[in-house]
């Protein structure tokens, strides 16, 4: 059974709110660093195979980062992505 939402606990602790802080200043770092990327696609593009390669695997297609990375329509998973992709 889900639990009821909005939880009934006081989430706005000073714990909670200090690892906001952090997270957020994480994120601004990672937003600076990724404006040094000449070609963010590149990053993009890596993140949306990796969620291929780990929903695959809940069907038993089982594949290596470097299976999905290299892209050849020989492989299952990237025979699959090459054909959602036209």
């Amino acid at each position: 059974m889900l639990s009821i939402l909005p939880p009934l606990i006081n989430l706005e602790t000073t714990t909670v709110l200090k690892k906001l802080v952090e997270a957020r200043s994480n994120l601004a770092e990672l937003k600076g660093l990724s404006q040094t990327i000449p070609n963010q696609q590149v990053l993009i593009n890596t993140l949306s195979l990796q969620e291929a390669k780990d929903s695959s695997e809940i069907e038993n297609i089982i594949t290596t980062n470097d299976e999905v990375f290299l892209l050849r329509p020989t492989y299952p998973i990237t025979a699959n992505l090459l054909r959602q992709r036209k």
